[in-house]
């Protein structure tokens, strides 16, 4: 994990019974600190660069715990945010792509439930996104002046709803109650919603329709509302083309890079852009030997 500046870097390095974490000054190379032991691998930093939100590890290899270290102190002395004690759940902690947020879920076979944290404010108490589910498929996706909250209503079908960080529902979030989602979008009957990609200008939905991955496009509104009703998908025109994003780390971005393939069509790598809708194909796998012209799919 890096720092919000990039001058810490912090390296999980696997060992009997958890990682080792070591922190470096990436512009002197000095060793800061390797307090930590026992870790998992997921690693943030505060947005001042003080403190490491890490993942702590039973004996089973399980993420039980989210702990708060601070730099150069002893790792007796950090503060547990958040626990697990389910043995059927585990934790995962992420940092928002803008770097301003840490997101935290608890999934177990039957059930899961979300937190949020800011970063900076990271001696704060996590607060509820969702409350507890009745279901292992929530994913909380960090888009800056809101929540994007995937999950399954009451009859298993997949939904994207958003919850505000600001106004009344924040109000009661900051009680320690969980605001109400609002509902976005509800998947069509042979549809799953896979994963959801936050940006500033847009959001990236991973689905699955009719057997095949795609990829859709939702922009934002200038009020940072979503439009629904503008919806595009990504692909080349092939019927049966299977589109997954690829890495895309920047939260201010205008392309997105997204991975395609087909019975006839190579492994393609490429980029689209949201503002024009302006496709470019970067590298495609070579097939030599094949004339697409003689196979049908």
């Amino acid at each position: 994990a890096l720092s919000a500046e990039h001058h810490l870097l912090a390296r999980a390095e696997a060992a009997e019974g958890g990682c080792h974490i070591t922190v470096v000054d990436l512009s002197t190379d000095e060793i800061l600190d390797r307090a930590v032991r026992g870790a998992g691998p997921d690693l943030a930093f505060s947005t001042d660069g003080q403190w490491l939100l890490y993942l702590r590890v039973d004996v089973y290899g399980r993420g039980h715990q989210i702990r708060r270290h601070r730099l150069g102190t002893p790792a007796e002395d950090d503060t547990v945010v958040v626990d697990a004690p389910d043995r059927w759940a585990e934790l995962e902690l992420s940092r928002s792509r803008d770097g301003s947020t840490l997101v935290i879920h608890s999934r177990s076979v039957v059930s899961a439930q979300a937190w949020h944290l800011d970063l900076a404010d990271p001696t704060a108490d996590p607060r509820p996104v969702t409350g507890h589910r009745r279901t292992p498929n929530l994913l909380v996706e960090h888009a800056g002046d809101r929540l994007l909250v995937l999950s399954e209503n009451a009859s298993g079908r997949s939904e994207l709803s958003e919850v505000p960080l600001s106004g009344p529902a924040q109000d009661i979030a900051l009680h320690g109650a969980p605001s109400e989602p609002r509902p976005l979008l509800l998947a069509r009957d042979d549809e799953h919603f896979e994963s959801i990609e936050a940006f500033a200008g847009f959001a990236a939905l991973q689905v699955r329709s009719g057997g095949l991955p795609g990829v859709r496009i939702i922009p934002r509104r200038d009020d940072g509302t979503f439009d629904t009703l503008a919806i595009r998908a990504l692909g080349h025109g092939g019927e049966l083309e299977a589109v997954r994003l690829d890495a895309n780390p920047a939260w201010d971005q205008d392309t997105v890079r997204y991975r395609l393939d087909s019975l006839l069509t190579p492994t393609t790598l490429a980029q689209h852009r949201v503002s024009t809708g302006e496709a470019s194909v970067l590298r495609q796998v070579p097939a030599a030997r094949i004339d697409p012209e003689q196979y049908r799919e």
